[in-house]
Parts: C-alpha cells; sequence; structure tokens
C-alpha cells in the first residue's frame, strides 16, 4: 500500500478548515439538540435553541481561533529556526588562510 505524500503547509492548512467547519456542524448541532430539549421545558419557546446554537458557534469559533494561532506560531518559529541557521552560514570569515591571533602569538616567541 502507498503512502500518501505530504504536500507542505497549504494542505495543512486546509486540514485545519476542515476540522473547523467539522467541529462547527458538531458543535452548533449539539448546542441545538440541548437548547430543542431545554425549550421543551420552556413551554416550547426558541430562545433555548438560539441560546445553545449560539454557544455552540462561539465555542467553535474559540478553537479554531487556537488552532489557527498554533499553526501560524508553529510557522514562525520554523521561519526563525531557518533563517538562525542561515545568519550562521553567512557569518562565517571568508578568508581562512589568514593566521589566527594565537598563530601570530606563537610564531612571534620562537
Amino acid at each position: 500500500m502507498s503512502r500518501i505524500p505530504t504536500l507542505g503547509t497549504e494542505n495543512q492548512y486546509g486540514e485545519k478548515v476542515d476540522k473547523c467547519i467539522v467541529d462547527l456542524g458538531i458543535k452548533t448541532g449539539s448546542g441545538v439538540l440541548v437548547g430543542g430539549l431545554f425549550s421543551l421545558l420552556f413551554k416550547r419557546k426558541t430562545w433555548p435553541i438560539t441560546l445553545g446554537a449560539g454557544i455552540g458557534i462561539g465555542m467553535s469559533y474559540t478553537t479554531c481561533q487556537n488552532r489557527f494561532k498554533s499553526f501560524i506560531n508553529n510557522k514562525l518559529e520554523s521561519q526563525n529556526s531557518a533563517a538562525s541557521t542561515e545568519e550562521v552560514t553567512t557569518t562565517v570569515d571568508p578568508t581562512p588562510d589568514a593566521p589566527t591571533q594565537s598563530e601570530q602569538s606563537d610564531s612571534g616567541t620562537a
């Protein structure tokens, strides 16, 4: 069985969006269901259903916000580590033939 190759951050972003949409449906549906049960207690009023749906949407929004914050933070950390690696490689002295200070002091004392 062949493995599906990972294609990069675009697919990771798409997966996060898909999870958020599914999460929105589940939490909103659960809120409507619980609100519907409570509306039976309050003489079939619609406000418990609306409240339950709103709570579900709010919880889903917060969850998605946290997912995307962690995704963006991980992306920035990987870019910063790549930038620091580039800085290390570019700050290397391009003239290795020049004698170091310790070599000069050793040759002067001999």
